[in-house]
């Protein structure tokens, strides 16, 4: 391994080459940001790994709805663009597949046995000393993941580690350097030196009038004294004159058309919903193939959308909207409000469930719209379309 690294140049330049491509990667696939359309359209490529449209978006989703419940009604699209989450959740897709590169470059592999021991030991899965698929499940259904996603994060993660390691371990200090940082700590110096009492250089008797003449003609850059002036000044504060400030119309019309952009609204949404989710219950420990696995996933899938299905039957066929989201609804957060999200910005909400949005029209449900958190049954309650406001209104 280490003839390996070292073939590659110096630790510290195998650590700028991830670096530098990291960056790299960034400002050539992201450009301008925004919101990126087409589900199977790529964003990034990393050492010939893509990144496309979908994942992007539920990495992009998990964050947004994490903010959401951090801050709740004072979340928005402004605190959103100047924490950039977009990029955030780009550069760690980006970072993922840096490392999980370098760790397949050097053969570093993750096998079942290590990863059932790494999850069965995590403190939040204990219960008595002992391992509790209960509490397993209950942490993936919190969460809003799939048993799958959250074993594969689990596999990244022991890679990672394992990359870092190898890194560590791999790192060399030689003889010179060794040397050079103990005579850094440890050099001394020897040197003599003289002593004088205060009183050695103590003159023996005042200067002359002639001598403190010669000293000043000398010195006189020493004695000048800065030009001053004396002014006489009266303070005003806003307050004073405010009353006698006079706006003409034409400075009004004029701020307005400068500064037209501050005054774009966005589309606005107000809307309901219910969330049926997809709980896919996975064997835990149980070595299954992809298609064993994407079998039950499509069978959760499949309930999921079928309870749906029959809730928004009931509805049409008169049931109370609101009754059923607090009911039936795995978002607790909204359907203890009757379904009610309130009103959001277009770009807010993954763009499965904006797509649907703009399908629907005040007032009208929308069949099961399948998202990363599963099913949802959507209620277009308003919406406002993106516009400036008018002067009259500014």
């Amino acid at each position: 391994m280490l003839k390996y690294i070292r073939s590659h140049a110096l630790v510290k330049v195998f650590l700028w080459v991830i670096i530098i491509a990291f960056v790299a990667t960034i400002f050539y696939s992201w450009g301008a940001g925004g919101q990126v359309e087409g589900a199977n359209k790529t964003i990034a490529t990393v050492n010939g790994m893509k990144i496309q449209v979908n994942e992007f978006n539920r990495a992009y989703g998990n964050i947004l709805n994490f903010y959401r419940d951090q801050f709740h009604d004072q979340f928005s699209d402004e605190m959103a663009a100047k924490l950039n989450l977009k990029e955030n959740a780009l550069e760690a897709l980006i970072q993922n597949r840096l490392i999980l590169a370098e760790a397949e470059k050097m053969n570093l592999l993750v096998s079942n046995q290590e990863l059932v021991s790494s999850i069965s030991k995590r403190p939040e899965f204990q219960k008595d000393s002992q391992f509790s698929n209960v509490l397993y499940q209950n942490y993936l259904n919190f969460n809003r993941i799939t048993p799958r996603e959250f074993e594969e994060s689990q596999r990244k993660d022991i890679l990672r580690k394992k990359l870092e390691e190898v890194i560590k371990a791999s790192t060399q200090i030689s003889e010179s350097e060794i040397q050079e940082a103990y005579k850094k700590e440890n050099e001394k110096i020897k040197f003599k030196f003289i002593g004088f009492s205060r009183d050695f250089f103590k003159p023996t008797g005042l200067p002359s009038d002639q001598d403190l003449q010669k000293y000043f003609e000398a010195h006189k850059n020493e004695f000048e004294v800065p030009e001053q002036i004396q002014v006489q000044y009266v303070k005003l504060v806003p307050a004073m004159v405010m009353d006698k400030i006079e706006i003409y119309e034409e400075d009004i019309k004029d701020y307005y058309n400068t500064n037209e952009a501050k005054f774009f609204i966005k589309k606005q949404y107000q809307a309901s919903h219910i969330l049926i989710k997809s709980d896919a219950q996975l064997p835990f420990g149980e070595d299954l193939s992809d298609e064993e696995k994407e079998k039950l996933l499509d069978e959760a899938d499949a309930g999921a959308r079928g309870k749906a299905e029959e809730i928004l039957k009931q509805i049409r066929d008169g049931a109370d909207f609101g009754e059923m989201a607090k009911k039936y609804s795995d978002d607790p957060g909204s359907g203890a409000n009757g379904g009610s999200l309130g009103q959001f910005s277009k770009g807010m909400m993954v763009p499965e469930f904006e797509e649907a949005l703009d399908r629907l029209s005040p007032g009208e449900l929308g069949s099961p719209v399948q998202t990363v958190f599963g099913f949802h049954i959507i209620r277009l309650d308003q919406v406002n379309e993106e516009r400036i406001k008018p002067l009259v209104e500014v």
